[in-house]
């Protein structure tokens, strides 16, 4: 049904005489403009009484003396002492960051667990009969030590089990970058422990560590030697051996001796105060086996075919040694090399200011030219091998020296749950940081789950000791634990060490470390204490 002209009409004077009426209260009432109500659809607008005029009125005013109270407040909050305070101070929670949350108690009735993504030890929390994980306090995360949710220190650490061997050695621990330091469990046997400061979580809540005052003594140094103060260019020397620099330095007695730095001092060093400290060591000196380098030129090693190097060793003689890329793996496991890119750039410097004898050049690619021939025999074509023999006539196993031999599963677990492992989709199995040279990490797989190639090549995880097998075993042998026997072969008498006992040794091991089966295996060959030996008669 359609409007008819009067409905419009009438619709309009409405509207009309409402909004007269409104401009006539606004003038009455002298309150401030207000904006237009709108009116609901179809419907004349709505109309402002008296009331809703002064109610407007009071609001907007008092809105007005809530805004000039706030400016006065803050006005005068300047001249206060709280105005000079941080921001952290004046939060609701200012109480909290002056006293931090304390570390919770854990509980020694629940085991552990792991967090896999994360490689920490979790502790059991028991709270309203409810078992809740925390980290270690040094191991949890900035937004976990503000909330509280960490385990303390005290709760977790338990004392020290072992005890240091006076004058022992220690190894690096390339994995964790840490030192190792040699100990004694309660029953005789040696095992590598971390200082107090570098255990981690595990470590330290089942006592596996070197309590850091019985590795540490005031330094005897009285401060570092330098030939050019002005350069501050120091004395240096270079300890292949264990990859460090040795600094000259004065001792309390008044003579001068070649300490390293505290960083990578040993334990008989650190216990004796025979170290440097750090923060003592010039930072505008370059560092590293660039410094042992000598102006001589490099001599052509017949036995190897390969070029060797001259250096200052850490007593000051000089010898020669290969570039990284030529050193055997034998080599490389005791740091007999040197780095190629340092070689390179010491030659490129030496070539400029000395003649240019590439006698060692010629001498070396006349041995390439004499391995090409086919009748050519040179030390890189000869099979320097030697066949091993398995069994003994009676069947025992024999060791063939240099194949890492397997653990059990309870020890190969025990090693792993102490590392952060990966997982490879493409192959779907998981992945460990093992030690692939000298310093060099690479994460391979285990022994089941390598493929044909890898077994071949050597590229999965072996489990061995930290310190070299032949120091192992020697410690076995002083211990009586294992020996080497007399087996009567096929081809006559032979003196080796029996499988089981070599097996045995590993199994008995404190502690186990993962380095490829391809690194153990040459660096074994190299020593001729670990192989076989024919017996005469």
């Amino acid at each position: 049904m359609l409007p008819t002209k009067k409905s419009k009409m009438r619709r309009q004077q409405q509207g009309g005489n409402s909004l007269s009426q409104r401009s006539k209260l606004r003038n009455t009432t002298g309150a401030t403009k207000l904006p237009d109500i709108p009116s609901p659809r179809g419907r004349s607008p709505a109309v402002v009484t008296p009331a809703i005029a002064r109610r407007s009125k009071s609001l907007f005013e008092g809105h007005v003396d809530r805004r000039t109270a706030r400016s006065k407040k803050n006005a005068n909050s300047t001249n206060s002492l709280s105005a000079g305070k941080a921001p952290n101070l004046k939060r609701k929670n200012a109480r909290a960051d002056l006293q931090p949350p304390k570390g919770k108690e854990a509980s020694k009735k629940v085991q552990t667990k792991i967090d896999f993504a994360t490689g920490r030890v979790l502790f059991p929390v028991e709270s309203g009969g409810k078992t809740q994980y925390f980290p270690l306090e040094s191991e949890a995360t900035p937004n976990e030590r503000r909330f509280g949710s960490f385990v303390s220190d005290a709760s977790v650490k338990k004392d020290a089990t072992n005890s240091l061997i006076e004058g022992g050695d220690s190894v690096e621990d390339v994995i964790n970058q840490r030192q190792l330091f040699a100990s004694t469990t309660a029953n005789g046997k040696k095992e590598y422990l971390p200082s107090e400061s570098d255990a981690n979580a595990l470590e330290l809540a089942s006592g596996k560590y070197i309590p850091d005052a019985q590795l540490e003594s005031p330094s005897i140094a009285q401060g570092l030697l330098d030939t050019d103060v002005n350069k501050r260019k120091q004395k240096l020397r270079y300890d292949f051996t264990k990859q460090r620099n040795l600094f000259a330095v004065r001792s309390k007695d008044g003579k001068d001796i070649y300490l390293p730095q505290k960083s990578k001092a040993t334990t008989v060093e650190l216990k004796r105060g025979l170290y440097v400290d750090d923060s003592e060591v010039s930072k505008k000196i370059d560092l590293g086996p660039a410094t042992a380098m000598t102006k001589d030129k490099p001599r052509y090693d017949i036995s190897k075919g390969r070029k060797v190097y001259g250096v200052k060793d850490k007593d000051g003689k000089t010898k020669y040694l290969p570039r990284a890329s030529d050193a055997s793996d034998f080599e490389r496991a005791r740091g007999l090399f040197i780095d190629d890119a340092v070689v390179d750039t010491h030659e490129k410097q030496r070539l400029r200011t000395a003649l240019a004898d590439k006698s060692a050049d010629y001498m070396l690619r006349r041995a390439q030219r004499a391995n090409k021939l086919a009748a050519g025999t040179t030390s890189k074509n000869i099979d320097n091998s030697r066949e091993t023999i398995s069994y003994a006539k009676d069947g025992t196993p024999i060791w063939d020296g240099f194949t890492p031999p397997e653990v059990s599963y309870e020890k190969q677990r025990e090693t792993l749950k102490k590392l952060h492992s990966t997982y490879d989709i493409a192959k779907k199995r998981m992945l460990y940081p093992a030690e692939i040279a000298k310093g060099k990490i690479k994460y391979l797989p285990l022994l089941e789950d390598a493929s044909n190639i890898e077994r071949i090549r050597g590229l999965y995880v072996s489990f061995v000791p930290p310190e070299p097998l032949e120091n192992f075993l020697k410690d076995n042998v002083q211990r009586g634990d294992i020996a080497q026997r007399n087996f009567t072969t096929q081809g006559g008498q032979l003196k080796a060490y029996a499988l089981d006992d070599i097996e045995q040794a590993f199994e008995n091991s404190p502690s186990l470390i993962l380095r490829s089966a391809k690194y153990v295996s040459n660096v074994a060959r190299e020593s001729s204490v670990l192989q076989q030996q024919r017996v005469n008669g």
